[in-house]
């Protein structure tokens, strides 16, 4: 290996990742909670639940952004909340209150599914068909 200088554009050789490192693969889905809920998370997921629905009210548009409506959204929250208090990270009353714990699970789950919403495009075929059937003349293979 030779120690003499190269200019940057002379560094075809070396090897390059074919993906940036902060493309991950999307992990899978967090399972089903397997047991039932004690008599304490009970009560934990009824006062959640009141201060989740608060919390959807607070970010209702991006609620509507993100292709949830409310009573749905509500409902996915609170599925979610069931599994993290089950999991290995439950709900810790010393980190945050209640409703704070719930405002940013909300933000965050609200979040993530616009995201992936945003992620999913319409693609250049089904646009250009869709196209096609507005303006009649469209020459779809043009497109391509």
């Amino acid at each position: 290996m030779s120690t003499e200088h190269r200019p940057w554009w002379d560094y075809d050789d070396a090897p390059r990742p074919l993906r940036s490192p902060k493309h991950t693969p999307p992990r899978a889905a967090a399972p089903a909670p397997t047991r039932r809920l004690t008599p304490g998370e009970t009560a934990l997921v009824s006062q959640a639940h009141r201060a989740i629905k608060r919390a959807v009210g607070l970010y209702s548009n991006l609620c509507g952004r993100a292709g949830f409506e409310p009573e749905d959204a509500v409902q996915e929250i609170v599925r979610i909340f069931c599994q993290r208090i089950q999991g290995s990270a439950p709900y810790d009353p010393t980190r945050a209150s209640l409703p704070n714990y719930c405002t940013m699970l909300t933000r965050s789950v609200l979040i993530n599914r616009l995201n992936k919403r945003r992620r999913r495009s319409i693609g250049f075929d089904r646009l250009a068909l869709e196209l096609s059937d507005r303006v009649g003349d469209l020459d779809v293979d043009a497109l391509s």
